[in-house]
Parts: C-alpha cells; sequence; structure tokens
C-alpha cells in the first residue's frame, strides 16, 4: 500500500473513531477490524483503538505493549478507552494502572474524568467518586478559553461538556490569513458548515445541543491555518 493511501486511510479511521467515542458507529467490528489493520502503519493509537472498540481487547493490548516506551499524548484516548472497558470487564487494578499512565495533557478531558468515575463507582471507593464527580461539575461550561482547544491532524478540536441544551457555538477567531480562508466546522463527527473565515469576524454554528459531552472540530481546507480562540454556548 502507497503512503498517499495509508494516509487517507488513516483519516478515515481517525473520523470512524471519533464517531465510535461518541456512540454512533459507522462501521461494524469486521469492517472496522480490517480498516484498523490497513491503516495501522501509519497510526498505531488508533490502530489499538479500533481494535478496542472492535472487542479486540486482547489485540489492542498487544500493540499497546509493544508501543508502551514510546507512549505519546496520542495514546491518550485509546488508554481512556482501554480503561473504561477493563471497568466492564471489572478489571480494576488494570484500569487504574491504564488510567495512571496518562500524561497530565489528558487531566483536562471530561473522558478522562468519566472513565475516573466509573472506575470509582465499580471500586465502590466514596472519596475518589466524589473527586470525579466535582471534576466533571467544573468542566461543565458555557465558555472556554481559547487554551482548550487542541490540535490533531490539521484540525483544532475542543470536548465540551455542557450541563444543558443549546442553540449553538459562537467561535471567535484568534489567527485567520490575511484573505481569509476556507473553514469546515463539525460537531460530533458531523459536518454542518462549509465557508470562509475572515479575521475578527466571530463563527457562529446553529445547532441544537442536549446536555453532555460533545466534540467541536474547525479544519481550513482552502487559505491557510486558521486558529480558534475562545468558545461560548448560545
Amino acid at each position: 500500500m502507497g503512503r498517499d493511501t495509508a494516509e487517507v486511510l488513516n483519516r478515515q479511521l481517525d473520523w470512524v473513531l471519533d464517531r465510535c467515542g461518541l456512540g454512533t458507529c459507522e462501521l461494524p467490528p469486521p469492517a472496522l477490524r480490517r480498516l484498523a489493520h490497513l491503516a495501522g502503519d501509519a497510526a498505531p493509537p488508533h490502530e489499538a483503538m479500533a481494535l478496542l472498540l472492535a472487542g479486540d481487547l486482547s489485540g489492542a493490548q498487544a500493540l499497546d505493549r509493544n508501543a508502551e516506551a514510546r507512549w505519546s499524548d496520542a495514546w491518550g484516548p485509546y488508554l481512556i478507552a482501554k480503561a473504561r472497558a477493563l471497568v466492564a470487564r471489572r478489571q480494576l487494578i488494570e484500569a487504574a494502572a491504564t488510567l495512571d499512565f496518562i500524561p497530565n495533557t489528558g487531566w483536562e478531558q471530561p473522558t478522562y474524568w468519566q472513565a475516573r468515575l466509573e472506575l470509582a463507582q465499580a471500586e465502590s471507593n466514596a472519596a475518589a467518586t466524589a473527586r470525579a464527580a466535582e471534576k466533571l461539575r467544573a468542566l461543565t461550561r458555557e465558555s472556554w478559553p481559547a487554551t482548550a482547544w487542541g490540535w490533531r491532524q490539521g484540525r483544532a478540536r475542543l470536548q465540551v461538556l455542557t450541563g444543558a441544551p443549546a442553540r449553538g457555538f459562537e467561535v471567535e477567531l484568534a489567527e485567520v490569513p490575511a484573505a481569509g480562508a476556507v473553514v469546515e466546522l463539525r460537531v460530533d463527527g458531523a459536518l454542518l458548515r462549509t465557508f470562509t473565515a475572515r479575521a475578527a469576524a466571530p463563527l457562529f454554528l446553529d445547532v441544537s445541543l442536549r446536555p453532555g459531552l460533545h466534540l467541536l472540530e474547525i479544519e481550513s481546507i482552502g487559505g491557510g491555518r486558521v486558529t480558534p480562540g475562545a468558545v461560548l454556548l448560545r
């Protein structure tokens, strides 16, 4: 397989995994495993996550053992998903050890504290349950600073945990090319708008949101890099 083909498959796998993580998996387990093996050389964390979501925990663990010495932030989503799978299997010591491997940069993500809460409840650990619940309450917001954004494969990504229904987002733009840029906006993996971004002009995204965890993504597809800033629920 050529490198270009592997990169295309890797981006497709990345999109599918995001959808699966949000509870709307687009592929059945056999197809997910196949795509994981085809794209795996380009992104071992993605291959491990795909195998895990396809129900192949042993296959995923074989990959992460081989890569343990080279773990980085890119492994964070997989490690969180693995910990939750281990909690579901009542392998609580292994789940706790897995969460302990996650870099500090992952500790401000709602998914990390959701996993911590599930583990604490499974352990009947009242103190840990209260701490995780408090962290999730603190992460439930109506606005997010520019520093809350992360990046993956050229896309700006933001996990937002909301406590009430909303009509959409207002997104400030911290950096836009002088001539503007064409950007795509996605919520929970679904493409909602494609339009030209201009400097000093915030983006307004109208979408009905239920309370809970959502993923907001912005990607420049022409004109240069666009850096998002603060986000406000509408």
